[in-house]
């Protein structure tokens, strides 16, 4: 039975609503913090950050970072004559942010921080990639988002619940496909991950088989073999 801190169980009413009410101003991880400390309880950012998103809720936080006096001094010194790619990468890989360039630009241009650079780059230079290997992002693919993790330069990048399965298990088998048991495609911890024969994936999308929670998911794999199992026996007696 998982406890009250377990990070795979629903957000309550009450912490929906707290957030709801605390985000605005506030980045993610400030969010997340107040909440824990509310409410006694240990969710994880991401899922703060997909309960947000889902519901569209803005926080008008500037990219969820308040510059410090160290970082606005490391800039003001750094960038005359470097190009923003260049920017973003040195002043990420130092303070360990992910901070998106066109945040940096914002926040530079708001305190006449400048390059001095036309914006083009001289012959046989090429720009440094704003993202160094181990950065993680969140896209959309499809209906869902998913984490993506950046395994490669120049621009190389897999999907972490993919990676997290393979460290343990090696490749998927060619006839499975890996889910999520709790539903969440942010959630992407070893133990919510299963690898199921892609017919019976099939199987429970094409009847909207129930998977809120990894003990529906269990019980709709359950229902979805024996589905299988039934036409296939079927299939035996026809011929």
């Amino acid at each position: 039975m998982e406890n009250r801190k377990g990070q795979y169980r629903k957000l309550t009413e009450d912490e929906k609503e707290f957030i709801k009410s605390y985000a605005k101003g506030h980045s993610r991880i400030e969010i997340t913090n107040a909440l824990n400390e509310r409410f006694q309880t240990d969710v994880p950012v991401y899922k703060v950050d997909c309960f947000l998103q889902c519901n569209g809720i803005a926080t008008g936080y500037c990219s969820g970072h308040k510059y410090t006096q160290e970082e606005y001094e490391f800039l003001k010194a750094y960038v005359p004559g470097h190009s923003i790619a260049e920017i973003s990468t040195a002043f990420n890989e130092k303070f360990g942010l992910h901070i998106k360039t066109t945040a940096l630009e914002r926040y530079m241009h708001r305190n006449n921080i400048h390059t001095g650079n036309t914006g083009y780059f001289k012959t046989n230079h090429k720009p440094i990639n704003m993202f160094s290997v181990g950065t993680e992002r969140i896209r959309s693919s499809r209906k869902n988002k998913y984490i993506f993790v950046k395994v490669a330069e120049p621009d190389i990048w897999e999907l972490k619940h993919l990676l997290v399965y393979k460290q343990a298990y090696g490749a998927v088998p060619e006839k499975k496909i890996v889910i999520f048991l709790d539903g969440n495609t942010l959630n992407p911890q070893l133990d919510n991950l299963m690898a199921v024969d892609k017919q019976i994936q099939l199987i429970m999308n094409r009847n909207n088989l129930p998977r809120n929670s990894k003990e529906e998911t269990l019980a709709s794999i359950q229902l979805a073999t024996l589905m299988v199992a039934i036409s296939d026996a079927k299939k035996k007696l026809h011929k």
